[in-house]
């Protein structure tokens, strides 16, 4: 219930929106910490340099299955950003907000 409540399940109102479809999926982590409000998840396709240039913990992922396009990705979670950082995106590194807390299993 929560899960569709939340927007899981039913995309149809994003469809226009979606111009480059992909689904994926990687192995290199478990379970994926949760990404709060005041955090950003930072993915890179290129390599992890950049993200570590600024000190964050990186993450490796690899493509297993689906359309595995890109094959690589490397991820990190922020704070606040610093200023400096404003050319992540120039180096080929996407900076994406929350847009709502984190479903998780209430499974007993």
């Amino acid at each position: 219930m929560n899960y569709r409540h939340n927007g899981g399940g039913n995309f149809a109102k994003w469809q226009p929106m979606i111009t480059d479809w992909h689904r994926n999926i990687y192995r290199g982590v478990d379970l994926f910490a949760n990404v709060t409000n005041d955090q950003r998840l930072l993915i890179s396709n290129e390599s992890g340099d950049v993200l570590r240039a600024f000190g964050f913990q990186v993450q490796h992922l690899w493509a297993i299955g689906l359309d595995r396009t890109p094959m690589e990705r490397w991820v990190a979670i922020s704070g606040n950003l610093p200023d400096s950082a404003h050319h992540l995106k120039a180096d080929g590194v996407c900076i994406y907000v929350p847009m709502g807390r984190q479903l998780q299993s209430w499974s007993t």
